[in-house]
């Protein structure tokens, strides 16, 4: 059976706290740990935040990446205490008690005998086709959310779908010229967008390729959002789709993209919340 984003040999364990003991293996897209109703891993301490910790798969399907909540406080082994990559051995502390740490996992039963662990995958770009066109058939099934008379629609469901070009939008939001004003590490969600900015007018070759990564995210996040939506997954879709702010650092105003996520979110925010 295929994985689409498959990641093996990792799982989050609470090694202190009052949740000792309880953990989660890190597979599929996302894993969501906090004290919100909707997470993967649900913690009963009372200083962790809803989606306190969250885990997402890499776009090129490589190894996760981690993003914290501003909303509690959180320390991280050798981190940024929001966001960087994953790796065995590191540790998240969430709020005063609580205690995860990454640890190595059984390969899971979707990986195939004598395959050294490798997991069996979609290419990127086939997978996101798919999820797509998964998302474009639950927006218009999904009561009160779909194209229906029953409630209004999604307002990014056509980037997702390739009715409204993403590139053309992307380009508008990328009309600001701000840059950056300190260093912006390799692994800050915006960094695409600051390296476009350092580069254009400059360096077109590299303008270009760092382009081509800030597609990629904005393409992945939407698409995250509307699987999650087909899921019925609304805060966690609705989460997905704030993202986008961290990585297109521009005016709402100016960027149709992030003027269409934002919209959604707030809209899914308040059905979810039902």
């Amino acid at each position: 059976m295929l994985d689409f984003f498959s990641a093996r040999g990792l799982r989050a364990e609470v090694t202190e706290g009052i949740d000792l003991e309880q953990g989660v293996t890190l597979t599929g897209a996302r894993i969501t740990i906090g004290s919100g109703p909707r997470e993967t891993l649900r913690l009963g301490a009372t200083d962790v935040a809803p989606a306190h910790l969250t885990f997402e798969r890499r776009a090129d399907g490589k190894g996760w990446d981690y993003f914290t909540t501003d909303q509690g406080f959180t320390e991280v082994d050798h981190g940024n205490p929001r966001t960087g990559k994953v790796r065995a051995g590191m540790w998240f502390r969430l709020g005063n008690e609580t205690r995860i740490d990454l640890v190595r996992a059984d390969v899971p039963a979707t990986t195939e005998p004598g395959s050294d662990d490798t997991p069996n995958t979609v290419p990127l770009p086939v997978a996101l086709g798919i999820l797509g066109a998964l998302a474009a058939v639950a927006v218009f099934v999904s009561v009160g959310i779909g194209g229906n008379s029953s409630g209004p629609s999604m307002q990014t469901t056509g980037y997702v779908t390739g009715a409204d070009d993403l590139a053309t939008a992307l380009e508008s939001c990328l009309q600001e010229t701000v840059r950056a004003q300190r260093a912006v590490a390799s692994n800050d969600p915006a960094s695409p967008y600051f390296r476009i900015m350092e580069y254009r007018g400059s360096e077109p070759a590299r303008a270009t390729s760092a382009q081509a990564d800030l597609t990629e995210k904005v393409r992945g996040l939407l698409a995250d959002a509307h699987f999650l939506l087909r899921e019925n997954k609304l805060l966690e879709a609705s989460g997905t789709l704030r993202r986008l702010e961290y990585v297109l650092p521009v005016s709402v105003a100016n960027c149709p993209i992030l003027a269409a996520s934002n919209f959604d979110a707030a809209l899914l925010e308040v059905r979810g919340s039902k």
